[in-house]
């Protein structure tokens, strides 16, 4: 089944999307999973979009040192979080 809406809240499409439109004046601006759009800095500034919060989250703990898997959904994260812990202890 497709199911088409339209949000600007980049947390909620991470969620519900498998694929992405990301349209900009009434056009489509570029297509792709969630990892191939938040991916890509240059069409998020272009388009005036942000990260996600768990992307974002996940990308300064990497920054910092922590090894964890990048993740943008909730159980994804869990995941990641999870995974990251074990290894830890």
């Amino acid at each position: 089944m497709t199911v088409i809406f339209s949000t600007h809240q980049v947390d909620l499409v991470a969620e519900v999307a498998d694929y992405i439109y990301v349209m900009d004046h009434g056009r489509i601006a570029a297509t792709g999973t969630v990892e191939e759009i938040f991916t890509r800095p240059e069409l998020l500034a272009r388009t005036r979009l942000d990260v996600p919060v768990i992307p974002k989250l996940i990308r300064s703990l990497q920054e910092n040192g922590v090894a964890i898997d990048m993740a943008y959904t909730y159980d994804g994260a869990k995941k990641s979080f999870l995974d990251a812990y074990a290894r830890r202890a």
